[in-house]
């Protein structure tokens, strides 16, 4: 194995505008480091902090909800910053992690009808339409109610406003996941959309839309 082997590796690289000074990327794994009141804990604060001064080329901090605590597969220790109230100890985090000359992204995600553990309590489980307990697609998942058209627009809200605050929390940028059987797939996938409306299965564009 020669020296260049992982030359293009360890250059710099680019974001749109954003550099990077390798190719190297701390994907949205999680930790459960987060307090169970919400706020960023000193211990993720040192530990994405001890990442980057590593020489990890790009921080995605873990999976967070939009939303709380709907949002969320893991309550209490998954993260969520649908407060303003939590900005201040994401930005202890971010300044820790830019200190270091790395950027750092967070990613938002909205669990949806996943239940992994069958042991969320019971609650008003949304997604892009109603299925019964027979339509589930697996038994990871609860039964969903559909949005309404009104609500589709208070989702949008929830979803802009967290990427808001990440941006106030000094988030270089924010990854969206809208794949896997979170919230956001209900409206891309034709199992879980069954609307009649401009978001509805019939077509890509509608799928899409809500993206």
């Amino acid at each position: 194995m020669s020296n260049t082997d992982f030359q293009r590796l360890l250059e710099p690289g680019y974001i749109g505008g954003l550099k990077t000074r390798n190719h190297i990327i701390k994907t949205a794994s999680g930790t459960s480091f987060v307090e169970p009141t919400g706020y960023m804990s000193q211990r993720a604060i040192d530990y994405y902090e001890n990442l980057a001064r590593g020489g990890v080329g790009l921080l995605i901090v873990e999976s967070c909800g939009v939303e709380y605590p709907l949002g969320v597969q893991h309550p209490p220790v998954q993260l969520h910053l649908d407060d303003d109230k939590y900005i201040p100890s994401y930005r202890k985090l971010t300044d820790a992690v830019r200190k270091q000359g790395c950027p750092v992204f967070i990613q938002f995600q909205h669990a949806g009808p996943w239940n992994p553990t069958g042991k969320l309590p019971k609650r008003d489980t949304r997604a892009a339409s109603t299925l019964t307990v027979e339509e589930l697609p697996g038994g990871r998942f609860d039964p969903p109610r559909g949005l309404s058209h009104e609500e589709v627009f208070t989702y949008i809200d929830i979803w802009a406003s967290a990427i808001e605050r990440a941006a106030r929390a000094g988030f270089d940028g924010c990854e969206v996941n809208g794949g896997s059987c979170h919230f956001i797939n209900t409206f891309f996938s034709r199992v879980w959309n069954r609307r009649e409306d401009e978001y509805g299965p019939q077509t890509l564009e509608n799928r899409s839309r809500f993206m």
